[in-house]
């Protein structure tokens, strides 16, 4: 008969919790949202150095049976949540093995100069637009990795530390499953 009681005074007392419908940290209820679209994938691009791109050019390239695949980070909705997200793009990564992380050092991320996506924190309770461009390089059977990589439809995950929010991806674009061949780089309409 103790055991009982104890038991109901417990139930009883966790009752007002599991009825207020609060919002835990890390629970699913408290997630962000960021919104996406594939861009299109390149090989590589002629890169001018020196002051004023009168320098030397050099050829930055992905490599052989591989490609850049580029996407843009639309939105970053943390409306729904009861804390700061602080976004950083190099935790996306395309959902393959292995993972094909978002990369801030790649020649072509800085050449995206203020067009690249950069960190940001986002208040809870707000959403904001973000229009920045990620980089990764993908692996490709093709050896012009763009003209497989244009016609493969790439998914994005976010690498969430513990303890965190829970991130959800969507692509604006998932239908979407070919882009215009684009061996150069600098082609590609950002």
């Amino acid at each position: 008969m103790k055991t009982e009681n104890a038991v109901l005074v417990l139930v009883l007392a966790a009752a007002p919790l599991l009825m207020c419908g609060c919002n835990t940290p890390g629970t699913p209820q408290d997630t962000v949202t960021i919104t996406y679209e594939q861009v299109g994938s390149c090989n590589g691009y002629q890169q001018t150095t020196g002051p004023g791109g009168s320098g030397p050019q050099t050829m930055v390239s992905a490599g052989p049976s591989a490609a850049f695949a580029t996407f843009r980070v639309v939105t970053i909705d943390n409306s729904k949540s009861s804390q700061d997200f602080n976004f950083e793009p190099t935790r996306l990564f395309i959902n393959q093995t292995p993972k094909a992380f978002m990369s801030s050092s790649l020649s072509l991320t800085r050449d995206l100069g203020v067009f690249a996506a950069v960190p940001v924190t986002v208040a809870k309770g707000k959403s904001q637009g973000n229009n920045g461009i990620t980089v990764t390089v993908v692996p490709t059977v093709a050896a012009n990795g763009a003209s497989e990589a244009n016609n493969t439809s790439y998914f994005l995950l976010y690498d969430t530390p513990t303890p965190s929010l829970g991130v959800v991806l969507v692509k604006k674009n998932p239908s979407q499953t070919s882009w215009a061949q684009t061996d150069n780089c600098l082609a590609i309409q950002f």
